[in-house]
């Protein structure tokens, strides 16, 4: 039901954890779900977003978290993996925002590798349409459209990466890069989308080329256009930049070192931006949140406090 009001303070509610266990307690947030962020698309239910305010209200308007699924740019939702991260982020202040986008066909789709298909720059002018519509209308939910952290797993962390260095996007739906004050990059995948794409390239087999060549363009269509530079954070990032903080498998020799190159590029201290956890790819997005990844959560919200704070992170 489009634009749906549930008012959850007073609820007892138990979250299902990792591990088969569950957390109990009053929900902190408000939701209004499936928000019109933009005229529909090819794709009207991936063009809407959900809005999870503190339940308690502040005279101070809050920060705005803004959350981007992953899903190798072909699956997932806005209601994947959400409720830990809005129930953390609201209990401590923040305006929840969860993002749905279009997707790309997956291999084998009768709409996979054909011209016209949803694919780069779709899903970032998607999210930066959401943003946009977020900077509009957020007082009306209690947020500060000044202090937004955008905050993504896997491709959504691509996505948001890639807003946060190429200011254009942004620029498109008047959003000021300033406003823009973090990222936080849970596993992010495609900061080099020319080790996703390139034939020659090492990092994946041949079989998995053609899933990333539906949502860049395959080397033909890149000839013409160039998007795996333009989708490549790792080719736009500077120290004008917003602040990143980045967690990583500890074991995922290729992410630490793009990882490791995007804070060096931005003008980080890695030691301090770049967090390896033992985690998998999988288990990052699910345990934030969630006791099970409490180390990592607690790391991420003290950066989005420091970025969202008057003074910023210097």
């Amino acid at each position: 039901m489009r634009g749906r009001k549930l008012t959850l303070a007073l609820a007892l509610c138990f979250l299902s954890l990792p591990g088969g266990t569950a957390l109990a307690g009053e929900v902190p947030y408000v939701l209004e779900s499936d928000v019109p962020y933009t005229t529909p698309f090819s794709q009207p239910a991936k063009n809407l977003l959900d809005v999870y305010s503190p339940a308690r209200a502040s005279r101070r308007k809050a920060p705005v978290l803004l959350w981007v699924h992953g899903g190798g740019w072909y699956q997932g939702t806005k209601e994947s993996a959400v409720l830990g991260k809005a129930r953390r982020f609201t209990a401590a202040g923040y305006v929840f925002v969860s993002i749905n986008y279009r997707l790309s066909p997956r291999v084998g789709d009768a709409d996979s590798l054909v011209p016209g298909r949803v694919m780069f720059p779709d899903q970032p002018r998607d999210v930066a349409r959401a943003i946009g519509w977020v900077s509009r209308n957020i007082g009306r939910y209690g947020g500060d459209r000044r202090r937004m952290v955008l905050m993504g797993h896997s491709a959504g962390g691509q996505i948001v990466s890639l807003l946060a260095t190429r200011p254009r996007f942004l620029a498109a739906v008047k959003v000021g890069q300033n406003q823009i004050r973090g990222v936080i990059s849970l596993d992010s995948v495609g900061f080099n989308v020319t080790d996703l794409t390139d034939p020659a390239s090492p990092y994946r087999t041949e079989d998995q080329k053609p899933s990333y060549w539906n949502v860049f363009g395959t080397p033909a269509e890149n000839e013409d256009l160039d998007r795996w530079h333009l989708a490549s954070p790792l080719e736009h990032a500077g120290p004008r930049d917003p602040p990143f903080f980045f967690v990583v498998p500890n074991d995922v020799a290729v992410r630490i070192r793009e990882a490791k190159q995007m804070a060096r590029r931005l003008y980080l201290n890695v030691d301090r931006s770049v967090r390896l956890v033992s985690k998998t790819h999988g288990q990052i997005n699910h345990s934030f949140g969630y006791p099970a990844g409490r180390g990592e959560t607690a790391a991420a919200m003290r950066f989005a406090r420091a970025a969202t704070s008057r003074s910023g992170i210097g």
